[in-house]
C-alpha cells in the first residue's frame, strides 16, 4: 500500500442522512487512488467501514461544557418566497473539541504507520466527477514535489477574524504533528488559548488551526477560500451545514424556537419590527417528521401551539394577544424543553414575513 500519502476523515455519522452524504463523499475521495482513514465518534455500518482502509472508533466525544467570556457569532438564515428564517446565535461549537482531540490521534496515528502526508477532506465535501481530475492533479503535485502544507484561508470570518476553513487541505505529517497541539480535553484546551489571546475567548476549531499555523505558513502554502470555492463551483462543499452549536431548543438538524417578526412597512417600504412574537420551526435534516408541543406562557395567558415539519419543510405561528410589554417569557417544547426570556434581546432569531 502507498505511504506516500493518505486521505483523512472525521465523520460524525448519527443520522441516515448524514450516512447517506458521506457515501457520496466516499465514492468521490475513493477515486483519487489513496488509502482512507476515518476516525468516528459515532458507530459506522460494517458495510462502510469494509471500503476503509483504516478506521478509529473514540467513543470519547468530548464536548465543550465549560463557559467563556466572549464567543464568536454565527449568522444562519433560510430565504423562501414567503419568509426568511436568520438566526443569529453565538458560537459554541460543542463538538468542536472532539473535532481537534480526533485531528491529533489520526495523524499521530498516521505518521506512525510511516505515512509522510495526509490529505483532509470534510466528511460533507463531495467531489464532482468533472473536478475529481483536477483535485488528483493538485494532491500529485503536492506529494511529488514534497510540498509542506496547502490551507484555505478565510481572511474575516462572522466574527471578523481570520481562519483556516476545514473543507480540504494538505500538509506534510511532521511538520503538522510538530504544530498542531494535543488537545485531549478542556483543561488542554484553555490552557491553549489563553498562550494565544490572553483572555477567556472561547476559539473555534478554525481559529485554532489558524493560530497554530498563522506564523509558520508561507503565502504559497494559502489559497483564499473564495479562490477554492470558485476552483471547485461542480462540487459540493458544506452539503450540510451543522447547526449543533445553535441555541436550544434548536437540535439535530432542526431550527425551531421563539422568533421576533418583521413586515414590510406600507410608506417606505423597508422591513421593520412589528413587536409580534412568533414560533418557528424548520426542519432541516431530519428524515422523520419534527412534531413539536410549545407552550408559551406570558401574563395571565397560556398558549399552547403544535408544528409538525417534514424533512425540508417549515412551517410558523403567530402568537396571540401579545405585546412587547409582556415579559418576562416562558417556553416549553415537550415537556422536555423551558427557558424564560426576560427581554425581545434575548431572542436570537427573525422571521421576515414576505
Amino acid at each position: 500500500m502507498k505511504k506516500d500519502a493518505v486521505i483523512i476523515f472525521d465523520a460524525f455519522l448519527n443520522s441516515s442522512l448524514r450516512v447517506e452524504v458521506f457515501k457520496q463523499t466516499l465514492k468521490s475521495a475513493k477515486k483519487l487512488g489513496l488509502p482512507i482513514m476515518v476516525i468516528s465518534n459515532f458507530k459506522v455500518p460494517d458495510y462502510l467501514t469494509d471500503q476503509f482502509d483504516y478506521f478509529i472508533y473514540s467513543k470519547d466525544n468530548i464536548l465543550f461544557t465549560d463557559s467563556y467570556d466572549k464567543y464568536p457569532s454565527v449568522q444562519f438564515f433560510m430565504d423562501h418566497q414567503l419568509v426568511r428564517y436568520e438566526n443569529n446565535t453565538k458560537c459554541y461549537q460543542k463538538h468542536g473539541l472532539s473535532v481537534l482531540s480526533n485531528l491529533k490521534a489520526t495523524t499521530k496515528f498516521a505518521e506512525n504507520l510511516g505515512f509522510k502526508k495526509f490529505i483532509r477532506i470534510e466528511w460533507d465535501f463531495i467531489i464532482s466527477d468533472e473536478d475529481i481530475d483536477l483535485m488528483h492533479e493538485k494532491i500529485n503535485d503536492f506529494i511529488k514535489n514534497d510540498k509542506r502544507a496547502h490551507f484555505i484561508l478565510n481572511p474575516s470570518n462572522a466574527a471578523g477574524l481570520p481562519n483556516i476553513a476545514y473543507h480540504f487541505w494538505m500538509v506534510d505529517l511532521q511538520f503538522w504533528n510538530e504544530n498542531f497541539p494535543d488537545l485531549y480535553n478542556e483543561e488542554k484546551y484553555k490552557q491553549y488559548i489563553s498562550s494565544k489571546n490572553k483572555e477567556n475567548f472561547f476559539e473555534i476549531a478554525e481559529r485554532i488551526l489558524f493560530l497554530c499555523l498563522e506564523s509558520k505558513l508561507t503565502t504559497e502554502e494559502l489559497i483564499l477560500e473564495d479562490h477554492f470555492v470558485k476552483t471547485f463551483e461542480k462540487s459540493q462543499i458544506n452539503k450540510v451545514i451543522n447547526d449543533m452549536n445553535f441555541d436550544l431548543p434548536s437540535d439535530n438538524g432542526c431550527c425551531r424556537g421563539l422568533v421576533k417578526i418583521l413586515r414590510r412597512n406600507q410608506q417606505n417600504e423597508e422591513f421593520q419590527l412589528t413587536g409580534e412574537l412568533g414560533l418557528f420551526t424548520w426542519n432541516r435534516l431530519k428524515n422523520e417528521v419534527d412534531n413539536n408541543t410549545y407552550q408559551i406562557k406570558f401574563g395571565d395567558i397560556n398558549h399552547t401551539e403544535n408544528h409538525s415539519a417534514p424533512f425540508n419543510n417549515w412551517c410558523y405561528s403567530i402568537v396571540p394577544n401579545f405585546n412587547e410589554c409582556q415579559f418576562p417569557i416562558t417556553l416549553k417544547v415537550n415537556e422536555s424543553f423551558e427557558k424564560i426570556y426576560h427581554s425581545k434581546d434575548e431572542i436570537n432569531s427573525l422571521l421576515v414575513v414576505k
